[in-house]
């Protein structure tokens, strides 16, 4: 009896500890994305564009995610298609961004249906990387639809929940306008779920030659010379 007790009691803290750790991360998050959006709509936001392992930042997110999934009973599945290129981006917005647009699909998915589902696919087409979310959740009316990424647009969840998705989506829209990328929004309609596909350009050739470049010269036996050229 001891023994179950104790460890009923491990469960608790252990699943307290998680949403705690959920509502922090999420507090964070939306901190730095009140601060940035400041400074996009002033023009003034700065990104740091630079190689970036799409896939490892993507996998990152999604864990970082998954506890707040498993809490609502919603389905989070990752696939990555084979010889996915870095990505050339400001890793750190993109990475709100991503976290932005899985909150999203959680919050639209989890409110309207028992067996949630959201689906998160990274594959590459020339010159772009793709990153696609999928989810079977409350869909999106095509009125909406056309409205939504404008400035204070927002949508509401469900029938007594006007907490929605505008607010971040225009934040999302602007950083990857930065970033010479793009978001695409689409839905079937209500009730058959939405799709975000972001797509973001592969490193300029000048900079992965130079990457390439600076491995071999810090290769072994890699000849070093010192001097002026002529």
């Amino acid at each position: 009896m001891e023994l179950q007790a104790a460890e009923a009691d491990a469960t608790m803290t252990t699943s307290g500890h998680t949403r705690l750790q959920a509502a922090l991360n999420q507090q964070k998050n939306l901190l730095e994305e009140m601060r940035d959006a400041a400074l996009l709509e002033g023009n003034a936001l700065m990104l740091h564009p630079v190689p970036t392992n799409i896939t490892e930042l993507v996998q990152h997110v999604v864990e970082q995610m998954r506890p707040r999934y498993e809490i609502a009973e919603c389905a989070l599945n990752l696939r990555v298609s084979e010889g996915v290129p870095l990505a050339w981006c400001d890793p750190h917005r993109i990475r709100r961004v991503v976290f932005n647009v899985l909150d999203n699909a959680l919050r639209y998915t989890s409110s309207c249906r028992d067996d949630g589902l959201v689906e998160v696919t990274l594959t590459y087409e020339t010159q772009r990387v793709l990153c696609q979310v999928r989810d079977n959740g409350r869909g999106i009316a095509p009125d909406d639809l056309q409205r939504l990424g404008q400035k204070f647009t927002r949508l509401a969840r469900g029938e007594h929940d006007t907490e929605g998705m505008g607010l971040g989506l225009n934040f999302c829209i602007g950083i990857l306008r930065l970033s010479n990328g793009s978001l695409d929004l689409t839905s079937p309609g209500l009730g058959h779920g939405t799709t975000v596909l972001i797509r973001l350009p592969i490193p300029p050739i000048a900079v992965t030659m130079g990457s390439a470049k600076a491995n071999d010269s810090d290769s072994p036996g890699a000849d070093r010379q010192e001097g002026t050229v002529r």
